[in-house]
């Protein structure tokens, strides 16, 4: 195949004159605090990705449905910068993935920034920043964040999540909690496989039964207790983190006998505790949302009901695997846990103490 072949492939014919941000019609040109932006993206328009960087056919072939993200972060695959660099420019003829923060244009800004998987080229990089899907404040940043490293070296090399400023827009926060979910998700799933990998087939069973409760409770408060506005954007990655972290932090503490303890008397005074609040938040919430993402009665109600559940399955869980193991210190340590998730939901809407517990 020869390499125009190669090109129109990989969605490369005409890429570079594709630019987004700082072409006439992009929708910023009344905007003045993006002139200078704008500007060095129009400067750039016309750059591609050198020839000899393009993945020939038969590598191309092993990296069907590869993810550039994965490849140069090792995220559950060996780190590989070279097949990243190769499987972004891939990227770019998949429209889903074409200009994606941590795909296509995203990563080949990054890898062409940072030089690791291809030669360090920042001008390139900044054409693949204008060309890189996000809000328009963000994408100046970048530019000039680019732009700033040709003169003034950072010893800290190149990262999106680092040289954007995260919270500028309600794109960056949101992308980058995702990103960081998916990076330490791998990370788990490796742990997680060696606590249990010689498990029972009951001790597997109630363990299925826990991650089928979790993912239902995750589900029910990403939808019903994320909250309203901008700073609520990445809740729904921060309470998938928190729960796989728990997972795996109880299920370290009770293979090596250390799981939580607790009396009776202060897991009644647990429950208490998270009874009272429940009861006093209830009337405060809304019956019905009045903006998307509100937090409301009816929600609330709905996710405290995929709790009990999820409580219930890691207290079954409990009993089948650790039987010596506290009932009433794993109870009391989840109760508290929930009572923390009801207390964010009361902050969620404009209560500084939002950032400040639960952000």
């Amino acid at each position: 195949m020869g390499l125009l072949s190669i090109l129109a492939a990989a969605g490369l014919c005409g890429f570079a004159g594709q630019a987004r941000f700082g072409d006439p019609d992009d929708g910023w040109a009344n905007q003045p605090e993006f002139a200078t932006s704008r500007a060095i993206c129009r400067r750039f328009k016309t750059l591609a990705v050198p020839a000899s960087d393009m993945p020939d056919p038969a590598t191309a072939a092993t990296l069907k449905g590869c993810s550039s993200e994965a490849l140069y972060y090792g995220i559950g695959v060996k780190r590989d910068p070279v097949k990243a660099r190769q499987c972004a420019i891939l990227e770019l003829n998949d429209p889903d993935n074409r200009d994606g923060v941590f795909s296509g244009t995203g990563m080949l800004m990054t890898i062409y920034a940072t030089g690791f998987g291809a030669k360090k080229d920042l001008d390139l990089a900044t054409h693949m920043a204008c060309n890189t899907w996000g809000a328009p404040v963000d994408t100046d940043i970048l530019v000039h964040a680019l732009q700033t490293r040709k003169t003034v070296p950072d010893p800290t090399p190149f990262d999106y999540c680092y040289d954007v400023n995260q919270g500028a827009s309600d794109v960056s926060m949101p992308v980058c909690a995702w990103h960081e979910q998916r990076r330490t998700k791998a990370v788990r799933d490796v742990k997680v496989q060696a606590l249990t990998a010689a498990w029972t087939a009951e001790e597997s069973a109630a363990h299925d039964q826990l991650l089928k409760a979790q993912g239902a409770f995750l589900e029910l408060r990403q939808m019903n207790e994320r909250g309203a506005g901008t700073i609520n954007r990445s809740a729904t990655a921060r309470f998938e983190m928190e729960l796989e972290d728990d997972r795996l932090a109880l299920l370290q503490r009770m293979t090596a006998s250390k799981g939580p303890t607790a009396s009776p008397a202060q897991r009644t005074a647990a429950d208490t505790a998270l009874n009272q609040f429940y009861r006093n938040l209830m009337p405060l919430l809304p019956q019905k949302e009045m903006v998307d993402y509100d937090v409301t009665k009816p929600g609330v109600r709905e996710a405290q009901r995929a709790w009990i559940a999820y409580r219930d399955a890691w207290l079954a869980l409990a009993a089948v695997k650790w039987p010596n193991a506290s009932q009433d210190g794993l109870a009391t340590y989840l109760t508290r846990k929930r009572l923390g998730h009801l207390h964010c939901d009361a902050y969620h809407n404009g209560d500084e103490r939002f950032e400040q517990e639960c952000g």
